[in-house]
């Protein structure tokens, strides 16, 4: 079993900065075997830690960990449950995701990702990479919608680094890079 363990950093705000006053450790949450990267996390404003994070099985036959396997999950930690919820896989099934970020406000969960895929099976040198948006509405998960690809689409394409901000009035931006 793997465990993903949590670490908070409490800060304390003095006039000159910031300085770290302690460390909080959460409870972790174990996973089948295999490999968890790419953490991002947001606290909503009822304490929730919500947590996104790039997650690759192991492989018995092969021995190894394959990143082709590397799907987006998500969890969160309720202090009043004392517990993280069953991680769910928000990615593709196809293709390989990671590098994710996360916003959560008002029972409303925002995840972006690059998701890296391969433009045919027959030809595994034509790849993209697009960023996709997943959202969760306080009652099901919407999406995956790949928001970054284009009409003049192409191979070798790349849109990667994706970060989100959600306004005051509830309208999400996501911003990345394009690559190609």
């Amino acid at each position: 079993m793997i465990f993903l363990v949590l670490i908070s950093l409490v800060f304390l705000p003095f006039a000159s900065g910031q300085q770290l006053v302690g460390v909080v450790a959460m409870p972790s949450f174990s996973l089948k075997p295999g490999a968890a990267s790419y953490p991002a996390a947001d606290v909503d404003e009822f304490g929730k830690l919500h947590l996104a994070y790039a997650y690759t099985p192991f492989n018995y036959s092969s021995q190894s960990f394959s990143v082709s396997d590397m799907r987006v999950y998500y969890t969160y930690y309720d202090p009043d449950e004392e517990e993280f919820s069953t991680p769910l896989m928000i990615s593709l099934e196809k293709g390989t995701a990671y590098d994710p970020a996360i916003h959560a406000e008002k029972g409303y969960v925002w995840v972006t990702w690059t998701q890296y895929y391969y433009a045919f099976e027959d030809q595994p040198e034509e790849y993209n990479k697009e960023i996709f948006l997943a959202a969760f509405n306080g009652t099901q998960w919407i999406g995956p919608v790949d928001v970054s690809k284009t009409l003049d689409d192409h191979l070798h394409h790349s849109s990667i680094g994706s970060t989100l901000y959600v306004d005051p009035e509830g309208r999400v931006y996501v911003f990345w890079y394009e690559i190609g």
